[in-house]
């Protein structure tokens, strides 16, 4: 299963709500190996320690189909569900698990081994974080699915044509997440944001609150973030609260210190210092519409 970087020949293990494929390493050495590829259905409790998975290099990529799965790091656990996909790296301080009692998780697998393979994967980690957005459309969950479909039908019967299928899915795992397609799901990402955001926006709203809400560690969220807008998280919120105030001062009725409330300030002086940093003038001018 996932939890087995190699086998000493290519075989198929069948058990209930699972089927791996196992790859043989070989005896001359690659850049990059496919050590196995499987589909499983999770209802009880499982559980992989990145530590006690023995000391050889390799990387795990775990996609969810349907319920979730969670990958713990040292700055905190982060939900996988439908959508996304766990990467991480063996040996390391990562633990990826199903509790029990939580809906059941289904997912599909690769392991990639290689000074190649492992290069690729580090590099999206760094960049993407260990839980990766990504639409079953995908290119690379339809390589995952060819290649489990290819030891289905036992058709990948050397090294060079594991290497060669691992190759293939690590190229297609890069160009969805450095290309249009990740853009597009890291936009429709904001737009829920943006949108819940706005509906709390009277709250005490920060980066923890808002990654807690979205199934992230604080640390990931951020970087995403970054990664997909440019800002920090704890920027886009305050230049949310000054977009909605203005457009609160353009109406009737509400005091500054009324509308202070309502975009989340408690402090109505400090409201007023930020809302003349980012709009250049006071919120009692803006709302005479004065230019100074």
């Amino acid at each position: 299963d996932s939890r087995s970087p190699q086998a000493p020949n290519h075989c198929i293990i069948c058990m209930k709500n699972q089927k791996t494929f196992l790859f043989a390493p070989g005896s001359v050495s690659l850049g990059t190996t496919l050590s196995n590829v499987g589909h499983e259905f999770v209802t009880g409790s499982y559980r992989n320690d990145c530590w006690l998975r023995g000391t050889s290099e390799f990387y795990v990529w775990q996609y969810t189909l349907a319920g979730c799965g969670f990958v713990k790091m040292p700055d905190g656990a982060i939900r996988s569900d439908k959508g996304k996909a766990i990467l991480v790296k063996i040996p390391s301080s990562a633990t990826y698990f199903h509790p029990a009692g939580v809906e059941p998780w289904e997912f599909i697998y690769v392991t990639v081994a290689g000074e190649e393979a492992c290069r690729i994967c580090a590099h999206l980690v760094e960049t993407y974080g260990n839980v990766l957005m990504l639409p079953d459309s995908s290119a690379c969950v339809k390589q995952a699915w060819r290649i489990f479909e290819e030891g289905t039908k036992e058709r990948i019967t050397s090294q060079y044509a594991a290497s060669e299928a691992a190759y293939a899915f690590l190229m297609a795992l890069l160009g969805d997440m450095d290309g249009a397609g990740q853009s597009l799901v890291a936009r429709r990402l904001l737009d829920k944001i943006t949108a819940w955001v706005a509906l709390h926006i009277e709250e005490n709203i920060n980066c923890e609150r808002l990654a807690r809400k979205f199934g992230y560690s604080k640390r990931h969220f951020s970087r995403i973030f970054s990664v997909a807008t440019g800002t920090t998280p704890q920027q886009f919120i305050c230049e949310t609260r000054m977009r909605m105030a203005a457009m609160l001062l353009q109406g009737e009725g509400a005091t500054v210190k009324e509308i202070a409330g309502k975009v989340g300030f408690t402090d109505v002086s400090y409201f007023c210092k930020l809302f003349r940093k980012y709009h250049g003038i006071s919120p009692k001018r803006y709302r005479n519409g004065l230019k100074v």
